[in-house]
């Protein structure tokens, strides 16, 4: 009797634990495969590009955040294709935030758990985006993925376990070893881009601001800068907030891809000139109370002098 009680109360605690460990360490309702597809060789100087891919193993999914880890030493990251993504809104732009690591993250609104492709049917893997890279040293570099979230499209956000598959590449001096795609230079300019200009509110706080967003199709936007009247271009990025002047001033931006070419749209910004004439006229105001106080002042004087 007694062995038997102690045997139940083993299994109790057992149970016990088991529920403890559930409760604390939830386990991920399933795992989704992020993995590189990119050519094994390349010659050395070439463009290549590389896809970040995602097995969703059947599920829907609305955001994805990762990065990739490459060796500066043999690749130089020269860009990214948002056409080639099936992340439609960016939180953050794929970009080279530290050195050798490429971070970036995007949602996808409604969710999305695979893309058909006729002609590869059972091609389960939904692109997240492509990368461009222009190799520089021969040699074997590893390209990995690093830190990533995967967040299911469940109502909840449900964080998703994410299993990686890292890759190697080869650099050679062979041209085209096997059969890479070797791309053309890109000497294309961004897409023409509108610049948006915010008008700041009678007594709110927030200045007036240029607002603008520019796309390219074969690298991307890497930066962009802005020239406010006659001084001379600065980095910036949007919105850009615009100082006060009394009269109108023209206002230029240029967008530049990964290769160096640039778009540049122009506008004229409207002066502040309303708010110019209130301030004229309450400075104006205090000057004439200021010069009636002392003409009061004057006049009292006079009064008690007599």
């Amino acid at each position: 009797m007694f062995n038997l009680i102690k045997k139940q109360k083993n299994n109790l605690v057992l149970i016990i634990g088991f529920i403890t460990i559930f409760i604390i360490f939830p386990s991920k309702t399933f795992a989704a495969v992020l993995s590189l597809d990119f050519p094994n060789s390349i010659s050395k100087g070439q463009k290549f590009y590389l896809d970040v891919l995602l097995d969703t193993e059947g599920k829907s999914i609305n955001s994805v955040e990762s990065n990739i880890i490459f060796s500066n030493e043999f690749l130089t990251f020269s860009g990214f294709s948002a056409k080639q993504s099936s992340l439609p809104i960016w939180v953050n732009e794929p970009k080279e935030r530290n050195k050798g690591t490429i971070s970036f993250s995007g949602v996808i609104p409604g969710g999305l758990d695979r893309i058909y492709d006729p002609i590869n049917p059972n091609n389960k893997s939904v692109p997240i985006v492509r990368l461009y890279f222009i190799s520089k040293k021969e040699g074997l570099t590893n390209i990995d993925i690093g830190k990533s979230l995967v967040l299911q499209n469940d109502g909840k956000g449900t964080e998703v376990a994410v299993s990686v598959l890292s890759k190697q590449l080869e650099v050679n001096q062979d041209i085209n070893r096997d059969g890479a795609t070797v791309l053309a230079e890109d000497t294309e300019k961004p897409k023409p881009f509108t610049i948006n200009i915010l008008e700041r509110s009678v007594f709110g706080k927030t200045p007036k601001l240029a607002v603008f967003y520019a796309e390219d199709e074969n690298g991307g936007i890497e930066r962009y800068e802005v020239s406010i009247g006659d001084l001379p271009f600065e980095e910036v990025s949007s919105p850009v907030a615009l100082p006060y002047r009394l009269f109108d001033y023209p206002l230029t931006a240029r967008a530049y891809d990964f290769s160096g070419n640039f778009r540049e749209q122009k506008v004229t910004v409207s002066g502040d000139s309303y708010y110019g004439i209130v301030t004229l006229a309450i400075v104006l105001t205090i000057i004439v109370a200021l010069l009636k106080y002392r003409s009061y002042n004057k006049k009292r004087k006079d009064e008690k002098h007599i």
